[in-house]
């Protein structure tokens, strides 16, 4: 227990040859020589009128504790952080989930004729592209005080990775984060603001009903900018994309490719 002051009084005090041995006040008075200088030099030493040596003892045992008290405090107060401004933060949360199809469809037309002395080839090429997208959001607002914390559902049909930020040469950069947030579930955020012009999020994934590995994280703080929407976590994505695929002979052939993705956003406010 660093944060307690003990002190300890023993007769013969705390080492040395006598340190075990027991005492009180008699053997004390006796042993120091108080009894020698006190009463008549023609009679035997007398006990003094008072318990003086409980007394000084006692007396100066509290000194010593007490003159313990300011490092201890002192220490104290360079450990225990500063109280958080006292207002309101606002966290929206947007998920976007945007799905992209292309279809690209290439022909190739080759006429050839060859005469004594004059070739031509006539080559023709067509190319056709087909690009649809559809996108959607959902976004939510929770208020919560300055370092409490608040669930967050998602509900998201795939799992998401957390992600993390690190700063590298000087430039702020975001990687893949090693907590996962099962489909359906979400986690709980608590922001920590001190006033500058960052805020500190800390988000616990919520277990779902299959519980993670025994070697899976399941929380995070990332530092984030106030006023400014970050990704903070993502789907993996799933891409199949077919290259280099040309038909000759007048015919054709089509390439397809299709990416689907689900990118969770966050933004920070003061109120």
């Amino acid at each position: 227990r660093p944060d307690l002051v003990v002190a300890s009084l023993t007769p013969f005090g705390q080492d040395g040859p006598y340190s075990r041995r027991g005492g009180y006040g008699v053997v004390c008075e006796a042993v120091s020589g108080l009894r020698e200088i006190t009463g008549d030099p023609d009679r035997p030493p007398p006990r003094s009128a008072t318990s003086l040596t409980d007394y000084i003892a006692g007396l100066y045992g509290a000194l010593g504790a007490m003159l313990a008290l300011p490092a201890l405090l002192s220490a104290q107060t360079v450990l225990t952080p500063a109280p958080l401004p006292l207002r309101n933060l606002l966290i929206e949360v947007r998920q976007d989930d945007g799905r992209s199809n292309s279809s690209e469809r290439i022909g190739a037309e080759v006429d050839a004729r060859l005469q004594p002395g004059r070739s031509e080839v006539d080559i023709a090429i067509e190319a056709r592209r087909r690009e649809s997208s559809r996108s959607g959001s959902a976004q939510q607002q929770v208020l919560v005080l300055n370092g409490r914390p608040t669930a967050i559902s998602l509900g998201s049909a795939v799992p998401l990775r957390l992600r993390q930020f690190i700063v590298q040469n000087g430039v702020r950069r975001s990687l893949p984060g090693t907590v996962w947030v099962q489909a359906g579930t979400g986690f709980t955020a608590t922001p920590v603001w001190e006033g500058g012009d960052t805020v500190y999020l800390e988000l616990v994934a919520t277990q779902g009903r299959q519980p993670l590995g025994p070697q899976a994280s399941t929380s995070t703080t990332l530092m984030l900018p106030l006023d400014e929407w970050t990704t903070i976590a993502d789907s993996e994505d799933v891409q199949d994309q077919r290259q280099n695929a040309a038909g000759l002979g007048g015919g054709g052939r089509d390439t397809r490719s299709s990416s689907q993705s689900l990118r969770v956003q966050v933004r920070v406010s003061v109120r």
